[in-house]
């Protein structure tokens, strides 16, 4: 009984030794577990792995199998079937693909922005993308669909429009025997049809043969090579008879030979014939010239007993009107223009002309302001009354425009001259600054204009101006300003304006002095003269390079040609001008050898070195550099003065006006 007890409890212990685990398979998205050999227990999972396989599994009889996903096959294999039915109601009977008549067949775009469907309308006719696609039976293209594209240029195409048609149609038939072209020309018309009825415009009719031409009457053409005569044509006609013609205005070239007595005018008979009259051809040629009445032009004519003194003249007091302009009977009047007179002349004492090229006669000037804007007029000599002609205008002699030519030519202002400096428009003047005005008269081929600059010219020269041009378009000191630009031409100093404006280009003041007279008189009586002084106590830095002295301060400057911010000095006119400077530089130490010195530079460059000091000793000390130096000057040159010690580290002028100071004046 042990023994048996031992062998059950043995095989208890061996059976589960052998027991192999469970398998999970899963069914249409569900878990099923299916026991192994030798487990107990597992009678439901089993049935309801079955029944799930029975379910869910396709039957050879048919029947609803329901998708809940899209099915994959795989790259390898597909379906075969005699026919795939539309699950849409009442598809097709026949047929492998059977379709309801609102299904379609579709593919994606190239551009895989759309679909292209394949289906029917309810015509039952094929459409592809909603386009009627002509088929066997019907055959039929929609115009508004079809297209015929070029191979390689889609935007090249032929279309068909049937819009004009009245419910019918148009066959294009062709008997061609070979390979034809026919071209169609590059416009929007009709083509002519060989039985309709056309009008024809701007054709060519080559060689062609016109069987019958439609008319109310009947048009013979000649067998004979010739010109046809028409209606309104010029023509000659040779060897035709007219009968009972009426000719009206003929035109008649070559001799109409007449049984007439020659050489006499032609008049009507009594009964409207031609005939002779006494009137010679001589006599009737003194009248072709006429192109009036004869006797109305005899009446028109002024008698010539109206002349009542000997040297009376007719002049024109209008069209057409002459008017007797009589002597004075003072030997040596000469005859000139005035408009005062009825006949626009008058006998008078001869104007007085210039008799030397530097001549300036009956010259006046006036200034005014008005909306902030300057005038400059020319007068005659009394500064109010513009110019005229006669005793009235203004004489100038003026050299010639060509600089290697001695000429010059006696100029006359007959009318009212004016130069208007706009506002906005500066001169180059600096606000509050006393400045002058040079004023000049220019030769535009022998018409006097006025012009105006900031600098003064040498008259041995041709200027160009600038157009002043409006607000802000005349801001230079030294370019010659006019009404209009003008090139090369020579001009005449006449005048000077001295003035200050509160604001620069706002015109309030006329000026305060306004000078006439000629190159010579007007510039001995332009004293330019400066002095300014320096109690800035400038850093002059070291370096080889000499360092412009700024920040002064003007004592007098009476044309405003001292910039004291930058020191500079630009002159505005011509001349020889003498520059005196003093400075000391503060104490410090200076070494032996060194120099240091004051240098004039014109226009950007050194001039002359105008006075320098030799450090003798090494030392602190104080040092002096004074000097002077006469530099010629253009209008448009400018000068400052710069300065340099020499020494490894700045320097620095001593504040003081007494020992800095500046003095610049015109000597010639």
């Amino acid at each position: 009984m042990k023994k048996f007890r031992s062998l059950v409890l043995s095989l208890a212990l061996l059976i589960p030794l052998v027991t192999f685990a469970a398998v999970t398979v899963t069914v249409n998205g569900s878990n099923h577990t299916i026991p192994q050999t030798n487990e107990r227990g597992w009678g439901n999972a089993v049935t309801a792995w079955i029944q799930a396989i029975s379910s869910n599994t396709l039957q050879p009889i048919g029947g609803s199998f329901v998708l809940t996903s899209d099915v994959d096959f795989g790259a390898n294999y597909g379906l075969k079937a005699p026919y795939y039915l539309s699950r849409t109601v009442n598809p097709s009977s026949a047929g492998n693909l059977r379709l309801a008549k609102t299904d379609y067949i579709g593919w994606r775009n190239n551009a895989n922005g759309g679909n292209l469907l394949l289906g029917i309308d309810s015509s039952d006719r094929l459409t592809f993308s909603s386009v009627i696609i002509p088929t066997a039976a019907s055959g039929v293209f929609t115009d508004t669909g079809i297209f015929i594209n070029d191979a390689s240029d889609a935007t090249k195409q032929i279309a068909f429009d049937a819009a004009g048609t009245t419910g019918t149609k148009t066959t294009l038939t062709s008997s061609q025997t070979a390979n034809r072209v026919l071209t169609f020309p590059d416009a929007t018309d009709t083509l002519v049809g060989k039985d309709t009825t056309d009008t024809l415009t701007n054709k060519t009719l080559t060689a062609p043969i016109i069987s019958t031409i439609s008319n109310t009457g009947t048009l013979t053409l000649p067998t004979s090579t010739d010109t046809l005569v028409g209606r309104a044509t010029t023509d000659t006609l040779t060897n035709k008879t007219l009968t009972s013609p009426t000719i009206s205005g003929p035109t008649i070239s070559g001799t109409i030979t007449t049984p007439l007595t020659a050489s006499r005018a032609i008049a009507t008979g009594v009964s409207s014939e031609l005939a002779v009259s006494t009137t010679t051809s001589t006599q009737l040629g003194y009248l072709s010239t006429t192109t009036s009445d004869v006797q109305t032009q005899l009446d028109a004519k002024t008698l010539k007993s109206t002349l009542t003194t000997k040297g009376d003249i007719y002049a024109a007091s209008g069209s057409a009107t002459p008017i007797r302009v009589g002597v004075t009977g003072n030997d040596g009047y000469v005859l000139t223009e005035d408009s005062a007179s009825s006949g626009g002349v008058k006998f008078a004492v001869a104007a007085s002309a210039p008799s030397s090229s530097y001549e300036i006669s009956n010259l006046g000037l006036a200034t005014s302001v008005g909306s902030s804007a300057l005038t400059i007029a020319l007068k005659q000599a009394d500064g109010s009354t513009n110019p005229s002609t006669g005793s009235g205008a203004v004489k100038v002699g003026m050299r010639s425009s060509t600089l290697t030519s001695g000429l010059y030519n006696q100029r006359s202002s007959t009318a009212a001259t004016s130069l208007v400096i706009s506002s906005g428009s500066t001169l180059g003047q600096t606000s509050a600054v006393p400045t002058t005005i040079y004023i000049y008269l220019i030769d535009n081929a022998g018409t006097l204009e006025l012009a105006a600059s900031g600098a003064l010219y040498n008259e041995s020269q041709v200027i160009s101006t600038t157009a002043e041009g409006g607000a802000g378009a005349a801001d230079s000191a030294s370019v010659v300003y006019s009404t209009t630009a003008r090139s090369n031409v020579p001009f005449r100093l006449i005048g000077t304006l001295i003035n200050t404006q509160t604001t620069a280009g706002t015109w309030a003041s006329a000026g305060t002095s306004l000078h006439l007279g000629d190159f010579g008189s007007l510039t001995q009586t332009e004293e330019i003269s400066i002095r300014a002084t320096n109690s800035s106590g400038q850093s002059i830095a070291n370096g080889a390079t000499a360092i412009a002295v700024t920040g002064w301060t003007n004592v007098y400057d009476r044309y405003g040609k001292f910039n004291t911010s930058t020191g500079v000095f630009t002159p505005g006119g011509s001349g020889r001008y003498s520059v005196g400077v003093s400075f000391l530089f503060n104490l410090g130490t200076y070494s032996s050898g060194n120099i240091v010195y004051a240098a004039i530079y014109k226009n950007g460059s050194e001039y002359s070195r105008i006075a320098f000091t030799i450090i003798a000793n090494t030392a602190s000390q104080y040092v002096p550099v004074v000097g002077s130096d006469d530099v010629d000057l253009l209008a448009t040159d400018t000068i400052d003065i710069r300065v340099n010690h020499g020494e490894a580290s700045a320097r620095t002028i001593f504040v003081s006006s007494v020992y800095n100071h500046l003095t610049i004046k015109k000597v010639k």
